[in-house]
């Protein structure tokens, strides 16, 4: 009795031994069969393609940060293709055209300039032209408006003087001869500042 009992536990460790291997081999196949079409779907890039890849958006950024109406600028790319060599100038040449902290240079020279000419404005002379329109019936407008007018009727009743209507219309000019040195100071300030500029711009 003990001995076919044995041979039971025995039997039954061989088939789980056996259908676990298969059970993993048939899961194997189902997921293959699921991942075959997108296998074929794969597609294989060699050095040439992924360097294409690679140079196509940056020509075209170079091409959009170039200003509207001018070429290109040169990269050392492309004076290779062109020229097949390089000289010492064409590396300065395309080094300067290039170079960031020149380009930052030149925007404080404008900088400074714009805010140097701005200095110089206050010391112009200034011409406007304005109009105005005002009608109402207080009392206190009514008085002064008709009297500038000299238009102001007899026995009138300032309690109720009635409805008015003015127009102005005039040119005036100012032009500021003194203003305590202010203006001054500014524009002393604004030429130190534009000759830094300019000396940064050297340095670079």
């Amino acid at each position: 009795m003990t001995t076919d009992g044995g041979q039971r536990t025995v039997d039954r460790r061989r088939k789980t031994a056996i259908c676990y291997p298969l059970s993993v081999i048939c899961f194997m196949l189902v997921v293959c069969l699921f991942m075959a079409p997108a296998c074929k779907q794969a597609k294989l890039y060699d050095y040439q393609q992924i360097k294409h890849a690679y140079e196509k958006p940056k020509e075209t950024a170079v091409a959009l940060l170039a200003p509207s109406g001018t070429q290109t600028p040169e990269t050392p790319e492309t004076v290779m293709k062109a020229t097949g060599s390089l000289t010492l100038e064409k590396v300065i040449q395309i080094s300067l055209q290039n170079n960031p902290d020149l380009d930052m240079a030149v925007a404080r020279i404008q900088q400074s300039e714009a805010m140097l000419d701005e200095a110089v404005s206050a010391f112009w002379p200034v011409i406007g032209v304005y109009g105005e329109y005002l009608q109402g019936n207080a009392p206190s407008a009514y008085l002064f408006k008709t009297i500038d007018q000299r238009k102001l009727p007899p026995n009138t009743d300032f309690n109720n003087p009635g409805w008015f209507e003015n127009y102005e219309v005039g040119v005036q000019g100012r032009w500021n001869l003194f203003n305590g040195g202010r203006d001054y100071l500014r524009k002393r300030m604004a030429e130190t500042g534009l000759a830094v500029s300019r000396l940064d711009r050297e340095t670079v």
